[in-house]
């Protein structure tokens, strides 16, 4: 019965979306980071920087950039983004009233939010990495001599960004107990901006080897040896679903 009352949930919550921003932002944030890459490329050239392996290949360096920069800066943004919008749906017009007199049982309008939030996220996920192939496609046919020869690494191409986005679920799980717990943006917002240029210190200094121990820096670790991270990420996930999950529950929130 649970499962029942979760897939409602979460179909409650695609509903939703057509009301919200949080699509919108979704589809088109991802963009960003993407064009800047491709921008970035355009006027200059795609550069080995000494930590790259020297047997990466231009394709493999121009995907290396562009999700570096989706994961230290974008990610935490539109995570934080996200969660917000889709709880500020039922904090406006006392939403969660309505919703908890149909009878739903609010560990599964949990659990809706939760999914929704993961789908959202893997949805954006996919926007920025068809994004990144299309620019990387574009600066092949504009600038020859970038050296973006065929064949490319469609593996690499998606498979990282999808690693990241498993990488992300427990920054993910924080992000939507801090949106249900605290309603707006501010919360959520400055926690994501906080996050990035957070990430940006402590990737870039001799703090990175442990940089693993903070959730919002955790997506990075995609282009390293991200299997401990990626254990301490659904670990992560599933201790703060589990805690939110009970909070969320005993909380008089509407």
């Amino acid at each position: 019965m649970n499962l029942v009352y979760t897939a409602r949930g979460v179909r409650a919550e695609s509903l939703k979306l057509k009301r919200s921003l949080a699509l919108s932002a979704a589809l088109l944030v991802p963009l960003f980071p993407s064009f800047a890459n491709f921008a970035s490329a355009l006027q200059s050239h795609i550069g080995r920087m000494p930590e790259d392996p020297a047997y990466l290949s231009m394709w493999s360096l121009y995907f290396r950039y562009s999700i570096k920069l989706w994961t230290i800066f974008a990610m935490p943004v539109v995570v934080a983004l996200l969660s917000a919008l889709l709880a500020d749906v039922d904090y406006k017009g006392k939403g969660w009233k309505h919703l908890f007199a149909m009878g739903v049982p609010q560990s599964a309008v949990f659990a809706g939010k939760w999914f929704s939030l993961a789908g959202l996220s893997l949805v954006s996920t996919l926007v920025f990495a068809s994004a990144n192939l299309a620019g990387s496609l574009a600066a092949h046919y504009l600038r020859p001599d970038l050296g973006l020869d065929f064949p490319i690494p469609i593996g690499e191409a998606y498979g990282r960004p999808l690693l990241a986005w498993l990488l992300s679920l427990f920054m993910l799980s924080l992000h939507q107990w801090i949106s249900l717990r605290w309603p707006g943006f501010l919360v959520s917002l400055a926690v994501g901006f906080a996050a990035s240029v957070s990430n940006l210190f402590t990737i870039s200094s001799y703090l990175f080897s442990s940089s693993y121990f903070s959730p919002w820096a955790l997506p990075v670790q995609a282009y390293e040896d991200w299997r401990l991270p990626l254990a301490l990420s659904l670990l992560g996930a599933a201790l703060v679903y589990t805690a939110a999950r009970r909070e969320f529950i005993r909380r008089d929130i509407y």
